[in-house]
Formats: C-alpha cells, sequence, structure tokens
C-alpha cells in the first residue's frame, strides 16, 4: 500500500451500526474537528419514543412495563415496553415560581418500540398508552 492511500485510511468514517442517515452535517472538502459529528444516523431496528411524564403520575410506570404506541398513518398500535426512566425531574418551562407553575415538572421516559416491519419514520408524533391488560388481568 502507497503511503497517500494508508494516510487515507486514517480519515476514513465508519459506523458501529448499519443504520439509516438521516442528516448530513458536513460537505465533501470541508474541514471538521476531531469529535464533531458529519452525520447523522437512526438505528431502524431499534425505534424508541422519548416521552415526558407529569412527576405526579411517574410512579405508575416501570421499567420493563409493556405499552402502546400509535401514530398517524398505522391503523394498529405497535408494542413498546418501558426502557429507562430518568432519575431527574425537568422543568417545562425552565423558570418555574409558583404552585400552579410546578404542575408542568415532568420525567423524561425512553419506550422502545417493537417495529419489525420497520414502519415508523424518525422524527414523527407518537402517542403511547398503557397496553389493554390481559383476559383476567386488572
Amino acid at each position: 500500500m502507497d503511503a497517500l492511500a494508508h494516510r487515507l485510511l486514517h480519515y476514513q468514517v465508519t459506523s458501529p451500526i448499519a443504520g439509516s442517515v438521516l442528516q448530513v452535517y458536513v460537505k465533501r472538502g470541508e474541514t471538521v474537528s476531531g469529535g464533531a459529528p458529519v452525520v447523522a444516523l437512526a438505528d431502524p431496528s431499534r425505534p424508541y419514543a422519548e416521552i415526558f411524564v407529569p412527576q405526579a403520575q411517574i410512579t405508575k410506570l416501570s421499567v420493563g412495563q409493556v405499552l402502546n404506541v400509535s401514530v398517524d398513518g398505522l391503523s394498529d398500535s405497535l408494542p413498546a415496553s418501558v426502557e429507562w426512566i430518568a432519575r431527574e425531574t425537568e422543568f417545562t418551562p425552565h423558570y418555574l415560581f409558583s404552585d400552579q407553575e410546578r404542575s408542568t415538572l415532568v420525567v423524561r421516559v425512553r419506550v422502545r418500540i417493537q417495529d419489525d416491519k420497520h414502519q415508523l419514520r424518525a422524527g414523527i408524533p407518537a402517542f403511547v398508552n398503557a397496553a389493554d391488560p390481559k383476559p383476567g388481568e386488572r
């Protein structure tokens, strides 16, 4: 291998996953700082939704809990499960002063969606609901 080919190996961009490119941040010929993103990737085999649950209702959720996700354009909901619940709350808006404004305190929850047919697209609005109980459960 000649020196130029060997040197070019240091400038290749690779990904640890086989994903879909959502956005390209850098054009050919542009200089990029080390560690700067050059593309945004999505892993279509592991879709998820991040939802914000009012802090007063967070005790109704647990990791592993089964949920349903509905999106516009799909007639059936998709099964999902709670993958992660944040350990801290977030404010919406960021400046809260009154008791009434504290009702906007939320907790971020990641819901992993089972989409075997790869029907979902990144960034579409999703609606997450508790799964219907199985017969005999309540």
